[in-house]
């Protein structure tokens, strides 16, 4: 798929997920990173680094919980998305997710 027609169906995926308060997407195409974060000022993808993505997966239960279950289900093949920019800073900061986000929603 040319990357124009794959921007576009990200984009799609992540109005859609956006739309029922979810907070990732997976995305299956060929990216050299496992998570990363969408930046909806820039309608860019921000790759996080091992670490960082490690960190994320250790101290937030819901994300690592659907990095899991996508990752099984395709074979390692994708990428998770996550939506909320502010929720990675959180956790990243060492605090931990929302007090709100058991409330959220899986994946698109």
């Amino acid at each position: 798929m040319p990357s124009d027609e794959r921007s576009e169906a990200l984009e799609q995926s992540i109005a859609f997920a956006r739309q029922n308060q979810q907070i990732a997407v997976w995305d299956r195409g060929k990216r050299p990173y496992a998570l990363g974060v969408y930046d909806s000022t820039t309608r860019r993808v921000h790759p996080l680094n091992d670490e960082q993505a490690g960190i994320i997966l250790n101290r937030d239960p819901h994300i690592a919980r659907e990095w899991r279950k996508w990752n099984r289900m395709t074979q390692n093949q994708g990428s998770l998305i996550v939506l909320s920019r502010e929720r990675i800073q959180r956790v990243l900061e060492g605090a931990g997710p929302d007090e709100d986000d058991h409330d959220v929603m899986g994946l698109a």
